[in-house]
């Protein structure tokens, strides 16, 4: 008899296996870093935080138009927690992460989710409280309300498979790099760049470590800014992880920009392969939707 949990089960399983296969099979790709400029994209819509936001979502996915912009990447990051919640005050931004998997797979190659703190969080069951509540466990009460209880570990676990597929950073002509953010400290503790050649290992979830560094850090001032951006060959930053509010972006120093698309005006950055990358340049193409 079919039974609809085993088929939905069964097409999450297939879902977020594709999903792995195109992200690591990404023309642009190099160890966890997606390059992208003239020869690959025309253009490129780099967005903020987004934990769940469904109403923000789908306004980014209608104004990115990909089905008639063959060559327009769109780039996400901070998709879980968040957002709506099922009744029994569950948290239902896994659907968002299945959504962008399913576009992943709808247009490959130029679709990228880049990981933040929060995927990491999933990656690892590190607990993350906000506002009192462990964001964790009410994600994994989420996937119990859907799939059911004896399923949800297995749902979870095919999704952080494909988070370990996700690249950490995309970069734009060479000169903009987008991170969900930068590591703190850099004049003190340099970074460690070949982290961006190779895929995920143990060692970089530690504390001292490359991705944990990269993606928990919280130190915007200029000095730290430029250092980390002279070891990455890079001109400009974009990134989220701080809270906008009510503004959509920051400017926390001359070279970077921090995106939020969690509130009510969300901002985007949207740059076109003829712009050229300084930051006067980069600060003009900052639009909210």
């Amino acid at each position: 008899s079919f039974n609809f949990m085993d088929s939905a089960l069964d097409s999450l399983r297939v879902l977020f296996a594709q999903a792995s296969v195109y992200n690591l099979n990404t023309p642009a790709r190099q160890g966890g870093v997606v390059w992208l400029d003239e020869t690959n994209a025309s253009d490129v819509i780099f967005t903020g935080d987004l934990h769940g936001h469904r109403g923000n979502f789908s306004d980014l996915c209608e104004l990115a138009d990909l089905g008639n912009n063959p060559r327009r990447h769109l780039v996400f990051q901070e998709l879980c927690h968040g957002g709506s919640v099922y009744s029994d005050g569950s948290c239902a931004s896994h659907l968002l992460v299945e959504d962008v998997a399913k576009m992943v797979c709808q247009y490959p190659g130029r679709v990228h989710l880049v990981l933040g703190n929060h995927e990491m969080a999933e990656m690892t069951n590190f607990p993350i409280r906000k506002r009192g509540l462990l964001l964790n466990i009410l994600f994994a009460k989420g996937l119990q309300y859907r799939y059911g209880t004896a399923n949800a570990w297995q749902v979870h676990d095919w999704m952080t498979k494909w988070f370990y597929s996700c690249p950490v950073a995309v970069r734009w002509k060479n000169d903009v790099f987008f991170s969900h953010s930068i590591p703190s400290d850099c004049m003190s503790y340099p970074f460690d760049c070949t982290f961006f050649n190779r895929s995920l290992e143990e060692k970089d979830f530690s504390y001292d470590g490359a991705f944990y560094r990269l993606v928990w850090g919280r130190d915007y001032l200029e000095d730290n800014a430029r250092t980390f951006a002279n070891e990455i060959g890079a001109k400009f930053l974009i990134t989220g992880h701080e809270p906008c509010m009510e503004m959509g972006f920051k400017e926390p120093n001359p070279i970077q920009i921090i995106l939020d698309c969690c509130d009510d005006t969300p901002a985007y950055i949207y740059l076109t392969a003829d712009m050229p990358t300084d930051p006067m340049t980069i600060r003009s193409a900052v639009h909210f939707l």
